[in-house]
């Protein structure tokens, strides 16, 4: 599977009746394989996040809806999934 740079979410054009949270898990995975750290990663997806919620003119001195802990949170989890296969298949390949 190729995936493609999230460019609508990264210049903040994705349009607000579009954002989805299941597109975020795609953004995500996108940084996960194509940065060179954990922390590279979330920082690129919380830059996109603060764009977005900019060009949705949303005020954020007044209204924070986003909360850096989840999004740490949920890059981990992906990082510990991508491990688990990761060790699955190099157990696989020492059995053989």
């Amino acid at each position: 599977m190729k995936l493609s740079p999230p460019r609508g979410f990264e210049d903040g054009t994705i349009p607000r009746r579009r954002r989805r949270h299941a597109g975020h898990l795609t953004v995500a995975l996108y940084y996960i394989l194509h940065t060179p750290t954990l922390s590279d990663a979330c920082d690129e997806m919380c830059n996109g996040i603060f764009k977005l919620l900019e060009s949705f003119a949303i005020d954020l001195s007044v209204e924070m809806p986003y909360h850096k802990t989840l999004t740490v949170f949920g890059f981990r989890r992906f990082q510990i999934l991508r491990n688990r296969k990761a060790i699955l298949q190099l157990s696989r390949f020492a059995m053989t």
